[in-house]
């Protein structure tokens, strides 16, 4: 069957996280005294759920949610990321084509703000926070079950992360990686991708393939 939605990560696969989340990250880090001092540390978290793994590494789960909570307050008040180079004609592009919708770990209405700064709120038909549904795998599954799709095999999720590559496969759909984003080719291909786009335009063609149900056999490539 082909391709009939397509799901967006948001952070590090249609916006560049890096540069614009780890200094709010570093305010939280200070104020709960959690140890992550660097970057590197600050994006290992990303290889899971980010909510879960800082409440696993507080080992305290009230002081966990406290300092997820305090994070997304800052996301919520001072995140503005730039776009990636070439996203904004990808989803004009498919818009009108194939059912659109964007997951994202903070609030709705931030969500919202950043994309009608870029223009492209309206290429969405849904958008899912995480003061819905935190969990990908969960939004996921609300998203099937508002009946948007037939089949979960019609669905695949686009993201630059191990963690939500797991949680779209748990969720029984399929995973596309992006090479731009948290982590690399390789470390999206073991989690389970079918494959890593090395840019925008290669992502659309990747999508076009499934909707034109000539993915279905896709094999993954080698990651360089």
């Amino acid at each position: 069957m082909a391709l009939t939605a397509v799901l967006f990560d948001f952070d590090g696969t249609l916006v560049d996280t890096r540069s614009a989340s780890w200094p709010l990250f570093a305010q939280t880090s200070r104020a709960f005294a959690l140890g992550i001092d660097t970057p590197a540390q600050f994006f290992a978290l990303f290889s899971t759920n980010l909510y879960d793994a800082v409440v696993r590494h507080c080992g305290d789960a009230a002081r966990g949610a406290a300092a997820a909570a305090h994070f997304m307050d800052l996301v919520r008040l001072h995140y503005d990321p730039p776009f990636v180079p070439g996203i904004a004609d990808l989803l004009h592009a498919l818009a009108g084509r194939v059912t659109l919708a964007v997951v994202f770990s903070n609030t709705r209405a931030t969500l919202a703000r950043l994309l009608a700064r870029a223009g492209l709120d309206a290429c969405f038909s849904d958008v899912i926070a995480g003061d819905v549904k935190p969990s990908k795998t969960r939004a996921i599954a609300r998203f099937l079950a508002a009946g948007a799709t037939d089949a979960p095999a019609d669905v695949v999720l686009v993201t630059d992360t191990t963690g939500d590559v797991r949680e779209a496969l748990a969720a029984g759909i399929d995973a596309c990686g992006v090479a731009w984003g948290m982590h690399a080719p390789g470390q999206l291909l073991a989690a389970g991708a079918l494959g890593v786009a090395d840019d925008p335009g290669g992502l659309r063609g990747w999508i076009e393939q499934r909707l034109n149900n000539a993915g279905r056999g896709h094999r993954r490539r080698t990651a360089t």
